[in-house]
């Protein structure tokens, strides 16, 4: 029903799709691929060295996969407790809202993200691993207040509007990430600017 039909399948929760300019060109040996997620894994298990509590908030929690992947870095590297925060539109996000926000994820309800990270929390337990979340449904330029967390990951809705009120609900959080900085393809083709969200708030 949209273009994002390989991460609306149940194949994402296995595998990643390097798509468009992220595929491989040439031979392997010589341009090596380094996925975003495997680099935003790095930075919490570099930041979340020595510490025995990590709090984690993240924009645009959609199906919740990224909340345990970042969890399960930071338990890596020896943190025994993980406090996440999540915001997302959930139910709440409409045809209207995925145009303004360059949206092209399916929804998903806060019960069901709820449920699946519960469940996580539960697993977790039996390597002496503490998970605690909370999910807040709604638009984050109304939910997001300033905040204080050791990381900060933004990949919510990506209108200017939104990115800049994320960012400066953030931007104390001493190390906070971009998702969907937009670059240029080989043929010099982009998106337009009004869902350049990110890289309008980044460049300023």
């Amino acid at each position: 029903n949209d273009l994002e039909a390989f991460e609306n399948s149940p194949l994402v929760e296995k595998m990643h799709h390097l798509k468009g300019n992220r595929k491989l060109e040439g031979d392997a040996k010589v341009t090596p691929i380094v996925n975003r997620y495997d680099q935003l894994n790095e930075l919490v298990r570099h930041y979340a060295q020595g510490k025995e509590t990590f709090k984690i908030i993240e924009t645009g929690t959609w199906r919740g996969e990224r909340a345990q992947e970042l969890a399960n870095a930071a338990f890596s590297v020896g943190v025994k407790k993980v406090i996440y925060e999540g915001y997302d539109l959930f139910e709440n996000a409409t045809e209207e809202t995925d145009k303004v926000e360059f949206n092209s994820k399916a929804h998903n309800t806060v019960e069901e993200v709820g449920a699946r990270l519960a469940d996580f929390a539960e697993k977790i337990k039996i390597n002496s691993c503490e998970f605690e979340f909370t999910l807040t449904k709604g638009d984050t330029k109304e939910t997001l207040k300033p905040r204080e967390a050791d990381f900060a990951f933004l990949d919510g809705g990506h209108s200017e509007a939104t990115v800049r009120w994320d960012y400066e609900q953030c931007c104390q959080v001493p190390v906070v990430v971009f998702d969907d900085y937009i670059t240029e393809d080989d043929n010099g083709r982009s998106q337009p600017l009004e869902h350049q969200g990110t890289n309008i708030i980044f460049d300023d």
